[in-house]
């Protein structure tokens, strides 16, 4: 299995309980591990699961806050777009923002080594 980004349409998932984009990893002896973003009310929430067969084991998820906190627990990201990368692999954009607060999330699929590589950026005025 080689890892990629899966996409609904963008009218199913704001609508359903399916995620926007997700990519499963392969480990060893059937283990995966399973990255995905979610619409939820004005932003997109993340999660990592480690998946084995029928099990599912939740190891990370964002914690949204409200839409008017200055300095949400987590990022808000609220817009998500795809870019094709050369070799075939492809990224996941992300970009919000809360308060006087710019969050910017890249993540790119190397096909190659099996791995899922993370930029993230935060350009703030204040301290929180």
């Amino acid at each position: 299995m080689s890892a990629a980004w899966k996409f609904t349409d963008r009218s199913e998932h704001r609508h359903t309980a399916q995620a926007a984009a997700c990519c499963e990893l392969p480990g060893k002896e059937g283990a995966r591990l399973k990255f995905a973003f979610w619409r939820h009310l004005d932003r997109f929430l993340h999660s990592v699961e480690l998946c084995s067969h029928d099990t599912q084991i939740s190891l990370f998820r964002s914690h949204e806050g409200d839409p008017i906190e200055a300095w949400p627990p987590s990022p808000p990201l609220q817009q998500l777009s795809r870019a094709e990368l050369p070799g075939g692999d492809s990224a996941l954009l992300l970009i919000g923002m809360a308060g006087n607060t710019h969050w910017s999330l890249s993540v790119a699929v190397d096909s190659q080594q099996q791995e899922l590589v993370f930029d993230v950026a935060c350009r703030a005025v204040l301290r929180p």
